[in-house]
C-alpha cells in the first residue's frame, strides 16, 4: 500500500504538462461540452489513491459513470479538488492508472461527479478479455430480471434540467424500466423516488437505455440499507404473481 501513495507522490511533483480533457462529462462551464474523444456508458466498480491536502493518504472504491480512452466520469464520495491526482486500480482488467481531476459537480446527494483525465489515451485500462466480458453480462442478464408491475406505481425522477412524475414499468434488483415519453439521455445521471410498501426508495441511477416516446432503462448506483430493504420487500410480494422478462 505505501508503494501505491509513493507512486502518487511521485508523479504528482513531477510537473509533467497536462492536456486538459474535455471529453467525459456533460458539464457546460468552460466549453465542458468539447470531446477529445468518444465516451461510452459504463459501470463498473475501481479503486482510486489519493492523498488530501494535509497529505494525508485516501483510499475509495468509486462507480464509472462514462468511460473513454482519455479518462472517465465518476462518483466518489470523497471530497476533491480540480487538479489533484489519483491513482486508479482496476481489478478487472490488472491494470493502474495516475489520472488528474479536471471537473467536479455535487449533487443532491452524499456523491460528486468526477471527471479525470489520463496523461496519455489508455483504453486498455477499461477492456476486458471477450471471455470474461461475455461471463459477467450472463451473469448480470442471470442475476437482474425484471418483473412487470400489473398496477400503477408512480415514480419521481429528476436531473439538472426537469422533474417529472412517470409511471414505472418494471423493476429489478438492479434497476427499474420507467415509462416517459422524453428520456434523458444514455449516461445521464438521475434521481429517483417512488414508493413501496413499508416505504420509500430513493437514490440516485444511471441511464442505460434511452428510448424516444417510449421510456429509459435505469441502473441503481447507489442505495441505502433501508431503501434497499423496501424494494426487497416488494420484489418478494411480487415475484409470486407477476411475470419476468
Amino acid at each position: 500500500m505505501s508503494k501505491i501513495f509513493e507512486a502518487l507522490r511521485t508523479v504528482g511533483s513531477s510537473g509533467a504538462p497536462q492536456t486538459r480533457m474535455v471529453a467525459l462529462c456533460e458539464g457546460r462551464a468552460n466549453g465542458w461540452d468539447r470531446r477529445r474523444s468518444s465516451r461510452r456508458a459504463f459501470d463498473v466498480i475501481i479503486r482510486a489513491y489519493g492523498r488530501r491536502p494535509s497529505e494525508e493518504p485516501f483510499y475509495e472504491e468509486v462507480r464509472t459513470i462514462n468511460v473513454g480512452i482519455h479518462g472517465a466520469l465518476l462518483l466518489m464520495a470523497m471530497p476533491v479538488e480540480n487538479g489533484q491526482k489519483l491513482l486508479l486500480i482496476n481489478e478487472v482488467t490488472q491494470k493502474q492508472q495516475i489520472c488528474r481531476i479536471v471537473y467536479t459537480r455535487s449533487r443532491n446527494t452524499e456523491r460528486v461527479e468526477v471527471a479525470v483525465e489520463f496523461p496519455a489515451p489508455h483504453g486498455e485500462f477499461w477492456t476486458c478479455p471477450p471471455a470474461r466480458d461475455q461471463e459477467l453480462r450472463f451473469a448480470e442478464n442471470r442475476r437482474f430480471r425484471r418483473i412487470i408491475l400489473s398496477n400503477g406505481t408512480l415514480l419521481i425522477w429528476k436531473n439538472s434540467k426537469q422533474r417529472v412524475i412517470s409511471w414505472l414499468d418494471s423493476v429489478s434488483p438492479g434497476g427499474l424500466f420507467v415509462n416517459a415519453p422524453d428520456p434523458p439521455s444514455e449516461g445521464d445521471i438521475i434521481d429517483l423516488c417512488f414508493k413501496v410498501p413499508g416505504g420509500y426508495v430513493r437514490g440516485p441511477g444511471i441511464v442505460r437505455h434511452s428510448h424516444k416516446g417510449k421510456g429509459m432503462g435505469v441502473q441503481f448506483t447507489i442505495m441505502n440499507q433501508e431503501a434497499r430493504a423496501h424494494l426487497g420487500h416488494l420484489l418478494d410480494e411480487l415475484l409470486t404473481s407477476s411475470p419476468k422478462t
